[in-house]
């Protein structure tokens, strides 16, 4: 099923209220932005740097899942870290059925369960499988030549969409965890921890209430 056809009052709710527009299969993100310096990317601790190209532009597709209705306020808040650090007021967010070219680097927001791009990492054994995820988990994870030679993909996600949540909050304040970060390929989040308990755009319950 599309994002196309899916419920659009809730789609278009739901983006409204992270502050983006909603277009079909496609959420543009507009964010006040920062110029930041271009460094290499070495690991975590170097986000948001690994999709920021030599322009200071950001280089990259964020993708969510058909069945992940609630990680677009994950994904939106991905999408503001990297319009902060960059040259770039909009970035754009697409459903994984509207991805056909992998040929690109990627932040893949929601577990194998909900994306399916996820899930095609996760049957080559190069991200978590459902059955690693458990109640409180999360995983942020950078696999490097993802679906293509060179490629970089993120990994956002955890066993729900509340952890989801969490891990996307978790490394969009990166500048708040960059000790932990540094030199880690993947980094395993007890969501239960109060560090990654605060919301970016809003808490997955105040969403759930939109569609009330």
């Amino acid at each position: 099923m599309e994002v196309e056809n899916l419920e659009m009052d809730h789609m278009e709710r739901l983006a409204k209220r992270a502050g983006t527009l909603f277009h079909t299969g496609i959420i543009v993100v507009g964010i006040a932005i920062a110029t930041a310096g271009i460094v290499s990317a070495d690991g975590l601790g170097d986000y948001p740097q690994h999709f920021i190209n030599d322009n200071g532009e950001v280089d990259t597709t964020i993708v969510v899942g058909d069945q992940g209705n609630s990680d677009m306020v994950a994904a939106a808040n991905i999408a503001g870290s990297l319009s902060q650090a960059s040259n770039s007021s909009d970035v754009a967010i697409y459903s994984d059925s509207n991805i056909d070219d992998r040929d690109s680097d990627m932040v893949l927001i929601g577990g194998p369960d909900v994306n399916d791009l996820t899930m095609e990492l996760a049957e080559n054994g190069e991200t978590w499988s459902p059955e690693e995820f458990g109640e409180d988990k999360a995983v942020v994870q950078l696999v490097e030549d993802a679906f293509v030679e060179g490629n970089t993909v993120l990994v956002v996600a955890g066993y729900s969409s509340e952890e989801t949540m969490k891990a996307a909050n978790y490394i969009s304040q990166y500048e708040d965890h960059q000790d932990q970060l540094r030199g880690e390929e993947m980094m395993e989040i007890d969501t239960t921890e109060e560090s990654v308990d605060q919301e970016g755009e809003g808490s997955v319950e105040e969403f759930d209430q939109l569609l009330d």
